[in-house]
């Protein structure tokens, strides 16, 4: 079985799961590495000392698909007013799946329900560019991304985002994610069975 030295971002409960699978796994708080801000490169550097995969939750820094790690200050300062005005852990529009829209048919009363769930990684094109995403909102709760910029960095550091971004989403860089649920139901409908 496979070796494997999960990062203290990792879930616990699948580490769980890998070693009732067999596999031999190791945690950053049995490694006494937990809780300390261990720089990334020494991360990876033990783990591959232990000749150990690494396990990570975590992802580059993503804005719009594209990976912001080299300004990760500068796009967490605009990440953090689209937290704040919809936050992830209790904002409506962002705390139910699936299972909840089924759950919302049958509770109304619907007898016959589908749901047809479609995932699909793409390239990012933003049709208009940079000039097209920094003017839309990405939704009716949020600002335009020129009014968080405008809002919360200085001229030095919205020139510095542009400059960085603007060549990556004009030539399709960005990774989109999009996850749609199709619900069709209907109610007093004799089922065929």
């Amino acid at each position: 079985m496979a070796k494997l030295y999960a990062n203290e971002n990792f879930p616990l409960p699948v580490v769980e799961e890998l070693r009732r699978f067999g596999h031999d796994v190791v945690t950053t708080y049995e490694s006494g590495r937990a809780g300390i801000a261990v720089p990334d490169d020494e991360v990876l550097a033990f783990s591959v000392s232990e000749k150990r995969v690494l396990l990570g939750h975590g992802s580059p820094h993503l804005f719009f698909g594209i990976d912001v790690t080299p300004m990760q200050e500068i796009a967490d300062k605009v990440g953090q007013v689209y937290g704040q005005l919809q936050p992830p852990e209790s904002d409506p529009m962002l705390t139910f799946d699936e299972r909840d829209l089924l759950q919302y048919a049958e509770q109304a009363g619907f007898s016959e329900i589908q749901l047809e769930l479609r995932a699909r990684i793409s390239p990012m094109i933003w049709v208009g560019g940079w000039e097209a995403l920094l003017h839309t909102a990405m939704n009716p709760n949020v600002p335009t991304l020129a009014e968080v910029i405008h809002q919360v960095l200085t001229a030095l550091e919205a020139q510095q985002f542009e400059q960085y971004l603007r060549p990556r989403i004009e030539t399709g860089q960005g990774t989109k994610r999009v996850v749609q649920a199709y619900l069709w139901a209907a109610k007093g409908v004799e089922t065929q069975g």
